[in-house]
């Protein structure tokens, strides 16, 4: 009975091993786009040669190697309507220090608010962005 039952609850419950495996997977993916169009077209492989204001996104330890303060401002329209802003401040403070502020933020657009009964749009329009500061 013993050799039937075990197996049997394993599988009966294998189900519920992977109910929660998509779970955070949707939230705050603006933070998954990159930054600076030398770490873009290198792929993201930038983390180990970060050298400019983008290694606060990329690789923040690498901020000492940074040559001098640098300011980058980086503007892409991504996808429909879509607009993402990013700026960076790196400050030199000496050989071995420096620090930086940087501001992620991602603009859907206008978007035309619809209803149950007015499925092509109540000619109201409603905007969402979502913004990071580090």
């Amino acid at each position: 009975m013993k050799k039937f039952l075990i197996p049997a609850i394993l599988v009966l419950f294998s189900g519920v091993l992977f109910a929660q495996t998509k779970v955070g997977t949707t939230a705050a993916n603006f933070l998954t786009i990159p930054v600076g169009p030398r770490a873009t077209g290198m792929g993201g492989a930038f983390t180990a040669v970060a050298n400019d204001a983008t290694t606060a996104y990329w690789n923040a330890g690498g901020l000492s190697r940074i040559p001098r303060s640098e300011i980058t401002f980086a503007y892409t329209e991504w996808l429909v309507e879509t607009k993402f802003n990013w700026f960076g401040a790196a400050l030199k403070i000496d050989e071995d220090n420096a620090v930086a502020l940087f501001v992620n933020q991602l603009d859907y657009g206008d978007e035309e608010i619809t209803s149950p009964s007015a499925p092509n749009g109540t000619g109201e329009r409603w905007k969402a962005e979502d913004i990071v500061v580090g």
